[in-house]
């Protein structure tokens, strides 16, 4: 079960960022707070203005404080700037990866930051639009094509239409939500299909006839995915097979009357996926609770409903787990106007 330890206010925002082993780390509407494990503060830093933050590595927060000039490095230590990257940056366009930041720059084109603080140009064509890679291989995927660039020289090393794989739903805008890659194996979630591919030749590998309603998570080689508003299924992504799937009911206890669902689970609006060893969560946010999925059963493990003192509404933000025991919700305050984080202990 879950119980509320904290409710994190800002105003009018307060937005998780990241986390040290100290504790979480909040940006605060121009203001950006690390606290402790007992949400005492250790630092803060106060800006004019903060357009952007994104978390950069194991020291550092990247932060950009007026949308199109340059980016600083945060220290995570003390939230002092330890380096400035000037040029006209679009630090909300960005992609950060095992060697850097890759950004878009005044001219579309793509420039590298380094962790040391150094920027190159990047030779990634600028007309894409790049969110993974794997090593050193990007992809990119617009309307019904999947294609793969080296991001040393720039060349496209294949490229797919998705409207001629098996379970392609045929639509003029065809691609996946989701990404993820075990070893040379890259499997694409969409919302009617899953298909698989040889990062390095884009041969397809293996393809499913159903996707997923936007919630997936990976655990390892496996790839636990909801389809439809309560079919729940794993996946092994090396070799396609699916290791079990079940339908998941919560029954409707009539506690709040003005949800009419028999099963909870109808819900469309849910949260994402997060997991510890054992468990997967995520939020209904309409019924406003907190559903926990053992893993290995792949059943319900408990439900948990949520309160707020006042009227809210769950915020389209992402849940985090930290610690493996620290819930972060974010909720929109409709009498107050502004966001916050409530936090709940696993128990």
């Amino acid at each position: 079960m879950w119980k509320l330890i904290k409710d994190v206010r800002g105003v009018p925002s307060v937005v998780f960022i990241d986390s040290t082993v100290l504790g979480p780390i909040f940006k605060r509407s121009s203001k950006i707070v690390h606290e402790d494990n007992d949400f005492e503060v250790i630092w803060e830093k106060n800006f004019d203005t903060l357009f952007h933050v994104k978390p950069f590595n194991e020291s550092c927060l990247l932060i950009q404080q007026v949308n199109g000039e340059g980016v600083s490095f945060l220290s995570k230590e003390n939230g002092e700037i330890v380096t400035e990257v000037l040029g006209k940056l679009y630090l909300h366009s960005s992609y950060v990866f095992e060697q850097g930041c890759l950004i878009r720059s005044e001219s579309k084109s793509y420039k590298l930051i380094r962790h040391n603080g150094e920027i190159e140009d990047s030779v990634l064509p600028k007309d894409k639009i790049f969110s993974f890679n794997s090593g050193p291989y990007f992809i990119s995927y617009y309307l019904t094509t999947i294609a793969c660039y080296h991001i040393e020289n720039g060349s496209m090393q294949w490229s797919i239409d998705t409207n001629r794989l098996k379970y392609s739903s045929g639509k003029k805008i065809d691609v996946p939500f989701f990404l993820t890659a075990i070893r040379n194996v890259m499997v694409a979630v969409f919302t009617s299909h899953i298909a698989a591919f040889d990062v390095l030749t884009g041969e397809v590998l293996w393809e499913l006839p159903k996707g997923a309603s936007y919630l997936c998570i990976v655990d390892g080689e496996k790839l636990f995915l909801l389809a439809g508003f309560n079919e729940l299924y794993v996946v092994n992504c090396l070799t396609g097979d699916i290791l079990r799937e079940t339908e998941i009911y919560i029954k409707n206890t009539k506690r709040n009357k003005s949800i009419t669902y028999k099963n909870l689970m109808d819900d469309p609006f849910k949260s994402n996926f997060v997991q510890d060893e054992n468990y997967l969560y995520f939020c209904l946010r309409t019924v406003q609770s907190i559903v926990t999925i053992d893993k290995r059963k792949l059943s319900v493990s408990d439900h948990y409903y949520m309160s707020t003192v006042t009227p809210a509404d769950m915020y389209n933000y992402d849940i985090v787990l930290l610690n493996n025991k620290r819930l972060f919700v974010p909720f929109f305050l409709e009498l107050t106007k502004e966001n916050t984080l409530q936090v709940y202990e696993r128990t």
